[in-house]
């Protein structure tokens, strides 16, 4: 598992932003009281029966099966280990599949309803409200087609939000409802697309982690002229009425990777959303057919004081952030980097 995680950190695209040190201990301080305080609230007098009892029950089964994975070292009963509920709540992506890999999905409807309950309590805080401004993100990362700005209700205005996907579905995994790098920030339509389908399978992640991977410049989005597949000199010219946009990997992407990617794109319906855009692409490929690289660069010689670079200039061109690093800034900035960067 290091090996592939390893891995994804070279590949980036709406890749989220790494957490602060100053930002994981806020969350950790905001959440670790309560959540200590309803994982004591889970357990009862019958429950200090062993695991292996006959007629234990479901919910008690499972109610068990944590508190095993988050005891005290020491091997004491029914006391928490405060290190394990932090790497619960705080951990990153190795953590999340080790805490899976331990409990597995829940199915006591009764103990999905109580992490429900504390999560529903929590997430309608202020400090949740504006995670997603706190921690820079303002576009969803798993379209970059849609902004989700954060406005925090102490303007006097009640307050907007993006929506928070669980990644690892609360409905499977609810002990990791309010695991920090489980909620990811993200737009309605793909959060509604997403739903509580299960991430984790066989002990392999199913779609493309914003945290720790995504398209990079290993995996570019294509574009052909939907009605008229192999024109591609009326595709490239922007004179195509609708557009096909797929993504294409490069021969360095491994399959599970190229199977991530496959599975997020259809998962999300990112193929026919990208259709949509089509007037878009045509405007890109049109400015492209104008502002040559020659005529930008006779434009950044004539106006020296105008553009700090070129990729400021093309910034400005194109509307649009074309560096990877600033992907997340605005919507279909990845593709918009494709299109100018591909050459035909």
């Amino acid at each position: 598992m290091n090996d592939k995680l390893r891995y994804w950190r070279k590949n980036t695209v709406i890749k989220l932003s790494p957490i602060s040190d100053n930002l994981k201990k806020e969350y950790f301080e905001k959440i670790s009281e309560d959540f200590e305080i309803f994982l004591e609230s889970l357990k009862d007098k019958e429950n200090t029966q062993d695991l292996n009892e006959i007629k234990i029950t479901e919910y008690k089964r499972e109610v068990l099966k944590i508190y095993k994975y988050l005891e005290d070292s020491n091997g004491e009963n029914w006391k928490l280990d405060k290190e394990k509920i932090k790497k619960l709540l705080i951990g990153d992506l190795k953590e999340l599949l080790r805490a899976m890999d331990y409990i597995g999905p829940i199915t006591s409807k009764r103990l999905k309803d109580k992490f429900g309950e504390f999560y529903k309590k929590i997430s309608n805080r202020d400090f949740l409200q504006e995670w997603a401004l706190k921690i820079g993100v303002t576009v969803c990362p798993y379209c970059n087609r849609n902004f989700i700005f954060t406005v925090p209700r102490h303007t006097g205005n009640g307050g907007v939000r993006p929506e928070y996907d669980h990644f690892f579905p609360k409905s499977k995994y609810p002990y990791l409802a309010a695991s920090m790098y489980n909620l990811i920030p993200s737009c309605s339509v793909c959060n509604k697309a997403k739903s509580n389908r299960n991430s984790y399978k066989n002990h392999e992640v199913q779609y493309l982690y914003p945290y720790e991977e995504g398209y990079g410049e290993q995996i570019v989005l294509k574009i052909e002229d939907k009605n008229k597949p192999t024109d591609k000199v009326t595709a490239w010219l922007g004179a195509a009425e609708e557009y096909t946009v797929y993504p294409e990997c490069s021969k360095e992407v491994d399959s599970e990777k190229k199977k991530r990617v496959e599975n997020s794109w259809e998962m999300f319906k990112l193929g026919p959303l990208y259709e949509k855009h089509s007037d878009y692409i045509r405007n890109i490929l049109q400015a492209k057919q104008i502002y040559t690289e020659e005529y930008l660069e006779q434009l950044v010689k004539n106006f020296p004081s105008a553009f700090d670079s070129m990729d400021d200039l093309k910034n400005m061109v194109y509307f649009n952030y074309l560096d990877e690093k600033d992907w997340g800034k605005r919507i279909l900035a990845k593709l918009t980097h494709d299109l100018e960067a591909d050459n035909p």
